[in-house]
């Protein structure tokens, strides 16, 4: 997650983007300290709008203060299922990584 070249920017690079990418870089040792990222991934199918099928992965985090955030990844096939087409977080992030 440090580099963000798995994210398919769409030659868009906004500011929001930008903190959602920062804030998982600087948090990711956190929420990985269970090694489960890669090593226990769900992935599943959904639709999303436009009829196009997209799979994402989810994910809760818990921190040591039992505050939870919930992030999910989704991928598109015209992207490459290489590439996070887009994230949801959902969660007090401010209040999470403190």
């Amino acid at each position: 997650m440090k580099n963000i070249k798995i994210f398919f920017m769409n030659n868009v690079n906004t500011g929001d983007k930008q903190y959602v990418y920062s804030y998982l870089a600087r948090n990711y040792d956190k929420m990985n300290s269970r090694k489960i990222l890669l090593n226990e991934p769900e992935v599943k199918d959904t639709i999303m709008e436009f009829s196009s099928k997209h799979k994402y992965v989810k994910y809760d985090f818990t921190n040591q203060k039992n505050e939870t955030l919930t992030i999910t990844l989704f991928f598109f096939s015209e992207n490459g299922y290489d590439k996070i087409t887009r994230e949801e977080i959902i969660g007090n992030m401010p209040k999470w990584e403190k």
